[in-house]
């Protein structure tokens, strides 16, 4: 009996077979079976399976009309004779030792099934990325090694705690909620015989490992999980059942087998709430990956199978967020507008992005200037940033009458994360922003869109009105505002540092490139404030050339106190995150080789980011300050003398060895507090009161009072000799 019989099935894969059956034979762990079942392929894979096998007589070949993967799979679990079952779709590729580190893992505890990690790979993209990988032509994505261990969040995901152990999943169901992955595993033959654990033999290859997964993972008592990962899974075969536009009802067949499944065994009663939970899911999915018309059938049926269990007690309010419940509503009793919500993100061209927090007074206006776009083919993606105003309740009466508005509630993790989640549910081509306080001219998507495609450029850049709520805003910024807002450029320009620093880093009077986005990665510093900077910089290191429309007034920003903009020129703490959000610049350049082609630039920004800092902090904070510059410098030493020998010590000259502020605070403060108590304890409260003792002890904090005088001085002075600087 061999260890492990490793099922592969096999339709129309030529180009990936031998890279997949070479992975196989060369397994550290030699006592397997490779059982290769051929659907009928009509390319080259026959010929290929035939050479493997007569050289290797661990080779069992199954041949057979095509009649789908489900079929396939079924016949050679029939064949296997191993003590543990392994899958290998043939487009994928496995390590070396995959089987041999399972199979160990899987004898150790008695295991039923062992599962492990898996990376995501894509063939053929980006050779210059530093994730190419030359011996198998592809490319690995940043979301490897997630699948397992992903989130410490909920009981949706298995914990790192968890990793190792012998799991019951009929009760730590948390497994059930990820995406099915059978091929990242082994599972006890005996065990799949004892519970008639099959896959339904549906036509195609559509959702087979649906059902499979969940009749696992609702029996399994004994399932070890280690977040190591062995098996390359291909996501770009454009011939993978993944990418097929087809098989309506597959999924629904899937889940109605699941029903059965669990009825048999008499455990439906367990896991009917989660069925509905991951059921909805998978029908979301692929709703939304149908064809026009197609989709439209299959959302009759989500539909009126959703209404029922709705209505009973079956559908558990537990399982689903706010977002979900909101789209499920709609789904049952407001179907059509469900679909031509799907219909209006198709279409879109642009990606609006409105981050909502606390604006219930001006929310009303902004969704005014973007629903009257004069362009018609634009996405509304409000992300509502846990408001504990009114202002959800506007969004909803909007939503409800136009369907390019989506609505994703998030809790408070501020505007970057907002922005972020925004940004990754756009579908359209070109990415906008537009702050929930401020407005759009009515013609700014067809100006912006327009110049971007016409002139073939990766970003566009347009003029701004400000609105300035109070008179007092007005007399303080007006000025100021005026000179940054400015647009210093005119038409087509290459991008180069000089352009870069003479222009504004707002997120909004822009239009972006989606794939130039996606494709680098370019997102707002999650926890910062001045996140504009950040993606402003990291987007134009990776852009050549801009457009500006200096006469072009397409954005109306709305000046008013208690907006963070309002509160940036305040002394605050977070101006510390003027210098972190240049370190975010730092990582993503470093990430794809910009620094040396930039190190005049970054040297600059991050100079004048500390400036910043300097000027908007409370003097308490500099130490933290310094010590962070030269933290940064010391830990990346190395990194940057790679670069340019001359840059640690150009940014070691940043931070003083010791600021007149840290001395007076690490001396004549501490030492004075420190007398102050040495007396007031050793004396008895009766002595305290006598009136030579109290005198010592206020002339004592007059000599504070006085110290901390002569700081603000020095702080001023310095903010004054700054600002002088910065002109």
């Amino acid at each position: 009996m061999p260890k492990i019989s490793v099922l592969v099935p096999i339709f129309n894969v030529e180009k990936y077979l031998r890279e997949c059956l070479d992975s196989i034979v060369n397994q550290t762990l030699k006592d397997i079976e490779i059982i290769c079942i051929d659907d009928g392929s009509t390319d080259s894979s026959p010929q290929i399976i035939k050479e493997y096998a007569d050289k290797d007589q661990r080779f069992v070949v199954i041949t057979k009309k095509n009649s789908g993967y489900g079929d396939s799979m079924n016949k050679g679990l029939a064949k296997a004779t191993g003590e543990y079952i392994g899958i290998v779709e043939s487009d994928d590729f496995i390590d070396h030792d995959m089987f041999e580190n399972l199979y160990r893992l899987g004898k150790k505890d008695d295991a039923e099934v062992v599962k492990s990690e898996f990376y995501y790979y894509f063939t053929n993209l980006d050779k210059k990325s530093p994730q190419w990988d030359s011996k198998h032509g592809g490319i690995y994505s940043q979301e490897l090694r997630k699948y397992i261990t992903k989130h410490n969040t909920k009981s949706n995901i298995i914990h790192k705690g968890e990793v190792g152990q012998v799991i019951d999943t009929t009760e730590q169901q948390h497994i059930l909620y990820q995406k099915p992955a059978i091929w990242s595993a082994i599972y006890s033959n005996s065990f799949l015989k004892k519970h008639g654990i099959k896959f339904l033999p549906s036509p195609g290859a559509s959702y087979q490992d649906t059902a499979f997964s969940f009749k696992v993972w609702s029996t399994a008592k004994r399932v070890v999980f280690t977040d190591k990962a062995y098996l390359h899974y291909r996501q770009d075969n454009e011939a993978s059942s993944v990418n097929s536009p087809g098989k309506v009802f597959c999924v629904a067949d899937e889940y109605a087998e699941i029903e059965k499944f669990l009825k048999k065994h008499k455990i439906w009663g367990k896991f009917a709430a989660l069925v509905q939970k991951t059921k909805y899911g998978a029908y979301s999915w692929n709703f939304k990956r149908l064809a026009e018309g197609l989709d439209a059938e299959f959302l009759d049926l989500f539909s009126k199978q959703y209404k029922a269990v709705y209505e009973s007690s079956v559908l558990d309010p537990f399982y689903f967020d706010t977002n979900e419940r909101r789209d499920m509503r709609e789904i049952i009793y407001n179907p059509e507008m469900f679909l031509a919500r799907k219909r209006a993100k198709k279409a879109a061209k642009v990606s609006v992005i409105v981050p909502v927090y606390n604006v219930e007074k001006y929310l009303a206006k902004c969704l005014d200037s973007l629903v009257g776009q004069t362009m018609q083919e634009i996405e509304i993606i409000c992300v509502n940033d846990g408001s504990p105003d009114d202002s959800i309740s506007i969004l909803e009466e909007y939503h409800a009458k136009d369907p390019r508005i989506t609505i994703r509630e998030t809790a408070n993790r501020g505007l970057a994360a907002a922005r972020n989640h925004g940004m990754a549910q756009a579908s359209g081509d070109y990415l906008m922003f537009c702050d929930s306080d401020d407005r759009y001219s009515l013609d700014a998507c067809e100006k912006m869109y327009s110049t971007i495609t016409k002139k073939n450029v990766d970003i566009v850049i347009a003029g701004i009105d400000i609105d300035y709520s109070t008179v007092e805003l007005a007399r303080r910024y007006k000025q100021s505002d005026t000179e940054y807002y400015r647009l210093r450029n005119n038409g087509l320009r290459k991008v180069t540092k000089d352009l870069i620093q003479s222009t504004d880093v707002s997120a909004w009077n822009k239009i972006y490139s989606t794939s130039l986005q996606r494709k680098y990665g370019v997102w707002f510093p999650n926890g910062l404030w001045y996140e504009d900077s950040t993606f402003f910089m990291n987007y134009m290191l990776v852009s050549k050339k801009a457009y500006f429309l200096r006469d072009q007034k397409v954005y109306i920003y709305v000046r008013r106190d208690g907006s963070i903009m309002a509160t940036t020129a305040r002394k605050t703490p977070k101006a510390l995150d003027h210098v972190k959000a240049t370190v975010q610049t730092f990582w993503f350049m470093k990430r794809h080789n910009l620094l040396a082609d930039n190190v005049d630039l970054f040297i600059e920004t991050f100079a004048h980011s500390y400036r910043l800092s300097v000027r908007h902090m409370p003097h308490s904070d500099y130490p933290k300050l310094y010590e962070f510059v030269r933290r940064f410098i010391s830990d990346n030493k190395s990194y940057l003398n790679s670069i340019d020998p001359e840059m640690v010590a150009k940014l070691g000259k940043l931070p003083p060895k010791r600021s007149f502020a840290e001395k007076m605070n690490a001396k004549i403060r501490p030492k004075a507090s420190k007398y102050v108590n040495k007396v007031m304890v050793k004396v008895s409260p009766a002595y305290r009161k006598q009136s030579h003792v109290m005198k010592m002890v206020d002339d004592l904090h007059l000599k504070i009072k006085r110290s901390d005088e002569h700081i603000e001085k020095l702080e001023k002075t310095v903010d004054m000799l700054l600002k002088q600087l910065d002109k």
